[in-house]
């Protein structure tokens, strides 16, 4: 299976991959130290990596992931199950 990722990975998704992790280092390199928000770069510019690295050239549009995207960083914002347990919550 690990031989079969990473050759499917070379031959199909290695190009457009690269592009996309390369713009947004750039985009990243151009703040020059300015604050980054996170999930603003998660839910935007991260889309592309995401959508290739799972599903492939096929497989799921870029406004699917990007809603997935946005739910998944409402959660991240405000989890409320994180005071349920652990040494905070005793």
């Amino acid at each position: 299976m690990k031989e079969r990722g990473t050759n499917s990975l070379k031959s199909s998704i290695a190009g457009p991959l690269y592009d996309s992790i390369k713009s947004t280092i750039a985009d990243l390199k151009a703040k020059k130290g300015e604050p980054v928000n996170l999930i603003e770069l998660y839910t935007v510019r991260c889309n592309t990596i995401l959508r290739l690295t799972l599903f492939g050239e096929v497989g799921i549009a870029e406004e699917q992931i990007k809603k997935f995207n946005k739910l998944c960083a409402i959660q991240l914002e405000c989890i409320m199950s994180i005071l349920l347990c652990g040494t905070f919550a005793k």
